[in-house]
């Protein structure tokens, strides 16, 4: 179990909240995971479905009170200024920071290392585990966990060819394992030949998952300021369920501030 959480937590030394950690196991036991049959990329767009006007590719470099005094912002663009009575920031953490003026966040980082493989080393929608003992109480390699994504969502690989993602954990000495140590562990783990798997990419996320230390903090305030909301993970718990809680949360504080019906 602690292995798991570890991956889940992106910590692999057991600093983060209890209660946080407990949160995170009643939601796996009451819930099913799940990947989106289109990819991640399924929720923002499902989102943006249904707004009238979005912008894409667009940088935000600062957002201020606007002159008018009515408690409304402006927000300043690459593609020029907006001003409204309710600007709500929902990016990630560094970004919140430097717009809203809030603390940093302090993050943790992982590597997931993307396969393609002609056949699955294990046919079942499982995320594995190694559970051996290694170094520092660790597995005996740098994955902590791994899977057969096309197990779970086949629509993730095509032509009858199959995904298979491993994480590393940046908080050890072997989170930046170079390609042919992670091949080897994986290997290992599934007790297979690994020489014929592609690497389709590799993906360092320094800033993967906000740090949970105790005490939990969760539930930040919605408004941060006058006119202003923040949301996202870094807002209430580290996870995709966190950072829908939070943009709920915000969306009926910018409601019962402006005075519409929720």
């Amino acid at each position: 179990m602690d292995r798991f959480l570890a991956g889940v937590l992106v910590d692999s030394w057991g600093t983060s909240s209890a209660n946080f950690t407990r949160l995170l196991l009643r939601s796996f036991a009451l819930g099913a995971p799940g990947l989106p049959r289109d990819g991640m990329s399924a929720l923002p767009q499902q989102l943006a479905s249904t707004l009238a006007d979005v912008r894409l590719n667009t940088a935000v470099r600062s957002v201020h009170p606007s002159t008018t005094g009515d408690g409304s912002h402006t927000v300043t663009t690459d593609g020029g200024t907006i001003t409204g009575r309710a600007v709500v920031i929902a990016s990630d953490p560094a970004s919140a920071a430097h717009l809203a003026g809030l603390p940093p966040t302090p993050m943790k980082g992982l590597v997931t290392w993307w396969f393609n493989a002609p056949q699955a080393p294990d046919h079942r929608p499982l995320l594995v585990v190694d559970g051996r003992h290694g170094p520092d109480d660790g597995p005996p390699g740098p994955v902590w966990n791994a899977a057969v994504v096309t197990a779970a969502a086949p629509s993730y690989a095509t032509g009858g060819r199959v995904l298979i993602q491993a994480t590393t954990l940046l908080d050890r000495p072997d989170g930046d394992s170079d390609e042919r140590t992670v091949r080897a562990h994986l290997g290992d783990i599934y007790q297979c030949a690994t020489g014929d798997w592609e690497v389709v990419v590799r993906h360092r996320i320094p800033r993967a998952l906000p740090a949970s230390p105790p005490p939990l903090h969760h539930h930040q305030p919605a408004r941060v300021a006058p006119g202003l909301y923040v949301c996202g993970d870094h807002r209430d718990t580290a996870s995709i369920q966190g950072a829908l809680v939070s943009g709920e949360r915000v969306a009926g504080q910018v409601l019962a501030d402006v005075g519409a019906p929720q």
